[in-house]
């Protein structure tokens, strides 16, 4: 609970078991909600921000974001009791994610490489 933390980041690392968490929605006013999501986002972690803090800057290191390979992505639809209402639906478990596991050996055959130098 943001409200009772000493440390945020550092209780939702704990409590991901040291990973950090897959993504983030952050709808607060508080440009600090979206610097510390930055923090405890694991590697390859999503960061969707959906508030409109008034004249406040996202702040993230740059080699944090690069080396974790943290995607930050804007969303500009809804309001606030759509969101509550999208969170509930997600609470009560009406969102499904569907994934399918691969060995890092069939990489290429989801991935197009272009060889260094090659143009697109």
């Amino acid at each position: 609970d943001f409200r009772e933390t000493k440390d945020l980041v550092k209780d939702i690392v704990e409590a991901t078991d040291g990973y950090g968490a897959h993504a983030a929605v952050v709808t607060a006013a508080n440009p600090a909600a979206y610097s510390q999501a930055v923090d405890y986002l694991r590697m390859g972690g999503s960061l969707m921000v959906v508030g409109l803090p008034a004249d406040a800057k996202l702040s993230a290191s740059i080699f944090f974001t690069v080396v974790k390979s943290i995607s930050i992505i804007g969303s500009y639809v809804g309001n606030r009791q759509d969101a509550r209402e999208a969170l509930d639906i997600a609470a009560r478990g009406k969102v499904k994610c569907h994934y399918v596991t691969k060995p890092l050996s069939a990489l290429s055959e989801y991935v197009s490489f272009s060889p260094v130098g090659s143009r697109c």
